[in-house]
């Protein structure tokens, strides 16, 4: 089962974009969404440029070495709403 639900829409503002070295900004209409999801998880060929699986913990610690790996929009979600990303518990 699956739950989602938006945090905040039509949040207006410059997103930075990344091409190996090259970045840039460009206007962006934003809209932040938080989902939890309880089944296996099936990435699709060409949605994504990669992806990993990380703990809460371990991206924040990658923030704080490699700030310039991230977008300002995951900075700005985890300040504001970090304490409603939350592990599902696992019982087993």
């Amino acid at each position: 089962m699956g739950i989602i639900f938006l945090l905040e829409g039509n949040k207006k503002e410059l997103s930075v974009r990344r091409v190996k070295e090259k970045f840039w900004e460009e206007p962006s209409i934003t809209a932040y969404y938080l989902g939890y999801y309880d089944g296996p998880i099936r990435f699709e060929v060409g949605e994504s440029s990669g992806f990993r699986i990380s703990s809460l913990e371990e991206i924040e610690e990658e923030m704080k070495i490699n700030p310039e790996l991230f977008t300002k929009d995951m900075f700005y979600i985890l300040k504001k709403w970090r304490k409603l990303i939350k592990p599902i518990k696992n019982d087993k």
